[in-house]
């Protein structure tokens, strides 16, 4: 490694400390991926939500108060924005859900930015809007 461009040392050491990252997040989520929830009709945004808010936070090391689980995010996700039918705006529950966890952020972005967000390593939260045939939305 000595012998290596500097360009070269900052991209390993780069790509080594993704990769430590990578298994301490996956480590941590590995809890949920073995017992997924109950998703209720209505109640896909705050699973959502709670799962890219929690992987986000799982990236912050030494967080004071430590890193709450993804059941009690989404908790806390349903008592202020409580089930309903037809779902919920998942931008608006990120928007609000974001100032109880400190120092996270949100951006929308397009296609480009989400695959930037991804190739970094940054959790993405995807929605999608599903055209009737004659022009409306459901």
């Amino acid at each position: 490694m000595l012998s290596a461009r500097v360009g070269s040392v900052d991209a390993l050491l780069d790509l080594i400390g993704r990769v430590e990252l990578d298994a301490y997040v996956d480590d941590a989520q590995m809890p949920t991926r073995n017992t997924p929830s109950l998703q209720q009709d209505g109640t896909c945004y705050a699973h959502a939500a709670a799962a890219v808010l929690q992987m986000a936070l799982l990236r912050i090391e030494g967080r004071v108060g430590g890193c709450p689980s993804i059941e009690e995010i989404r908790s806390r996700i349903l008592d202020a924005f409580p089930q309903k039918s037809d779902g919920m705006d998942a931008a608006g529950v990120l928007d609000a859900a974001v100032e109880w966890y400190p120092p996270l952020h949100i951006k929308e972005a397009g296609e480009i930015g989400a695959r930037q967000a991804v190739i970094r390593r940054r959790p993405v939260l995807a929605a999608f809007v599903f055209l009737a045939e004659d022009g409306g939305f459901f």
